[in-house]
This record gives structure tokens, sequence and C-alpha cells, in this order.
């Protein structure tokens, strides 16, 4: 597990025991849900009230989202968050997510 200051720089690591389901050198990234939230909106504009339906890959390398309101953004960065996204599921519609709804 690693502690970062806001610069990204670990202040603290240490090894957590794996499970047996885990890499048996107890090294794997975990990350706190808030902490990268507050990361990631850090400068970003960020607009409620409209589920997100689908994305585009533009011939730029930016991507179109679109909403259900019927708003449509361009942006360089998509990002899903968790593993039941409706991002997720149109990138990878066949992968099984762990203990989770498809």
């Amino acid at each position: 597990m690693r502690f970062l200051d806001p610069q990204l720089r670990v202040v603290h690591e240490m090894l957590v025991p794996p499970t047996a389901h885990e890499d048996k050198t107890g090294r794997h990234l975990t990350v706190d849900w808030l902490t990268l939230r507050q990361i990631l909106l850090t400068g970003v504009d960020v607009h409620h009230g409209a589920s997100f339906e689908r994305y585009e890959l533009l011939d730029d390398g930016r991507v179109r989202t679109f909403f259900a309101n019927g708003a449509v953004t361009d942006a360089d960065l998509l990002v899903a968050a968790d593993g039941h996204s409706r991002i997720r599921t149109q990138l990878l519609p066949h992968a099984e997510v762990p203990g989770g709804r498809r």
C-alpha cells in the first residue's frame, strides 16, 4: 500500500499480506477513491444532472461523450473509475467484473 502526497510522491509504503487470490509478492495497487476523485477533478469542469450514454473516439485522439439530456462534449481523457460503468461496458462488453453486475 502506498501513501502519496499532493505531488504524487510516495511518502509511505508498506507491504500488505496477499490473500489466496492475489499476487504472492504482496505488492498491488490500492487507491483511495476520494483521493483519486480529488486528483482527477483538480482544474476540471464537472457538470451533473445528465446520465452518460456512450462515447466515440475521434480521429485526433480525443473522445466525444454523449449524455441523456442531449449534451455532447469533447475531451482529452475519459475516466471510468469503477468496474460497473457504462464506459467499461462499451469498451469491454464481454469483460466479467468480479462480484458485480453487468
